[in-house]
């Protein structure tokens, strides 16, 4: 990311601050990592509110932005790794916590319902808010931007807490599953803007009533290709990245049921039965054993290797001669963008929400039914046998390019004028 290796002064101006559980994922947590290097490459002060310090990957946190972490244990590791940047272990928590610490539609109407009260003491949230307050009355920022519907819970409750106020944006990376919708029907339309990162995700903002005329916005999550392709050149150490002419097929994510690679295993399977091959599925998760145990029983371990996560998913991308996405639904997959800006073949479900509007409907890569192996295999092998353009794919990702993203963040968070009058 371009403010990682050539940072901007800080600004003496009022920073905005990025509300995120952790670093450690692939999802919103890496977006808010780049929506942070593009604001600070702008010259905004930007820090980092954290519930827990945790951290994937730790060279890409921006010089310049600011962590402050409410947890005091945090991870010795992350930290000494994050040596370059301030951590801050404020917990600037008050204790007692003060007795308003809710969301701010229920502090209007009294108590709150017994069963939420239950659910707020079990949880870590009030603390977290009571942390944002802290540092909201102490930084005084000029806008909070909410990376999940966690965060956005806490920064509500912060809300009610604080003296001093914010603008803050809200922003969705997922469809709601039915655990979230109380939580967020509570805080998001406590929020001044709300954001989807893709036009189905936004569709999903239709569960939440109240949310205010002309807050919902769409903005495709960031893409920075210079750091990807960059990255992507590095070297790798992995005996099956020597181009000795059996196909390599590539598969990234979480190993969770909703990424659907139970399925993509049995597709490989049939795939076998036609040709050669080999898959690499990078990404760690709870079913990691159950997905080993039935490649084996699929009598394709030999050609399956699981290395869990790794911090250059890019430099395997570049060498595959296809990426995989087999999800029972996404929000915006940003690793089947990623493979396209390394100019490898892609092949994905079509779920929801994001890959038809990614592939426009299939122009860039085939969309095969969810949970449908046979349709997943005969995809699979299509494109192998006829890959799509790598010039192709490498336009079509630039459509998602980051500056596009962080231009929009920008105005939502600091309103048009503040976004043109940017520091010097």
């Amino acid at each position: 990311m371009p403010a990682s290796s050539e940072p901007s002064s800080r600004s003496s101006e009022r920073p905005v601050a990025i509300v995120t559980p952790s670093l450690a994922g692939q999802g919103a947590e890496r977006k808010a990592l780049y929506i942070a290097a593009g604001l600070l490459e702008r010259g905004h002060g930007v820090d980092l509110l954290l519930h827990r310090m945790l951290c994937h990957y730790p060279e890409e946190v921006p010089e310049g932005v600011r962590i402050f972490f409410v947890s005091g244990r945090g991870d010795e590791r992350t930290r000494s790794a994050l040596d370059r940047v301030p951590v801050i272990p404020r917990p600037l928590v008050p204790d007692p916590l003060p007795r308003r610490v809710r969301y701010p539609r229920l502090a209007a109407a009294g108590r709150l319902p017994r069963r939420q009260l239950a659910l707020l003491a079990s949880s870590r949230l009030p603390r977290w808010a009571a942390s944002i307050a802290g540092y909201m009355d102490r930084e005084r920022p000029r806008a909070l931007l909410a990376m999940n519907v966690l965060a956005t819970a806490a920064a509500a409750m912060a809300s009610n807490l604080a003296r001093q106020q914010a603008r803050t944006v809200a922003t969705l990376h997922e469809p709601l599953r039915r655990r979230q919708l109380d939580r967020a029907r509570r805080s998001y339309p406590w929020a001044d803007a709300v954001v989807g990162v893709s036009r189905g995700v936004t569709g999903e903002f239709a569960k939440i009533p109240g949310l205010a005329s002309g807050s919902v916005h769409t903005v495709y999550n960031p893409i920075f290709a210079e750091f990807i392709v960059r990255k992507s050149l590095e070297p790798v150490d992995h005996p099956w990245l020597d181009r000795t002419g059996t196909p390599l097929v590539v598969a990234i994510g979480k190993l969770i049921e909703r990424k659907g690679f139970a399925t993509l295993l049995h597709a490989f399977a049939r795939l076998l039965a036609r040709r050669r091959a080999r898959m690499i599925v990078l990404g760690e998760g709870r079913l990691r054993s159950s997905l080993v145990s039935l490649a084996d029983r699929l009598g394709v371990a030999r050609q399956v290797d699981f290395p869990g996560f790794v911090e250059n998913p890019y430099a395997f991308l570049a060498k595959a001669d296809l990426f995989v996405l087999s999800s029972r639904n996404e929000a915006l997959p940003t690793a089947l963008i990623e493979a396209m800006v390394c100019g490898c073949p892609v092949v994905s479900t079509d779920c929801d929400f994001g890959p038809r509007e990614i592939l426009e409907g299939g122009r860039h890569g085939p969309l095969v039914p969810v949970g449908d192996p046979d349709a997943l295999a005969a995809a699979m092998l299509a494109v192998l046998d006829e890959p799509q353009r790598h010039e192709a794919l490498r336009d079509r990702a630039g459509f998602f390019d980051a500056a596009r993203a962080v231009d929009r963040y920008e105005e939502l968070l600091l309103g048009p004028a503040g976004a043109a009058a940017r520091p010097a």
